[in-house]
């Protein structure tokens, strides 16, 4: 992340600061599904339980699922289906929740 943030975080500590979910958590009230795959280089799988912790802590409706030998992206077919469905159970629960009633 140093070349795209202009440094390391010891350098650019305010650039990190301001990409950081964790500096606008107490913000969040939307629920939300975080999904990581344990074996990410690019986002440590640490900062996704740190968020998760922070807005359980607050209330937020948040679920965390983990996939083992998973990077960035989910790769193994199994996973993938997993996550589909979840992703479709998620939205469809919190959506028709939020769908006005007919008429």
């Amino acid at each position: 992340m140093e070349y795209g943030f202009g440094g390391y975080p010891w350098i650019t500590p305010e650039t990190y600061r301001k990409y950081s979910p964790m500096t606008y958590v107490d913000r969040v009230k939307t629920p939300l599904m975080i999904t990581h795959g344990e074996q990410d280089r690019r986002v440590p799988i640490a900062q996704a339980e740190q968020y998760y912790r922070a807005l359980k802590s607050r209330g937020v409706e948040v679920v965390f699922v983990r996939y083992p030998r998973e990077g960035h992206s989910i790769q193994e077919p199994n996973h993938q289906i997993d996550l589909v469905q979840r992703q479709l159970e998620w939205f469809e629960s919190h959506l028709s929740a939020a769908k006005p009633a007919q008429p």
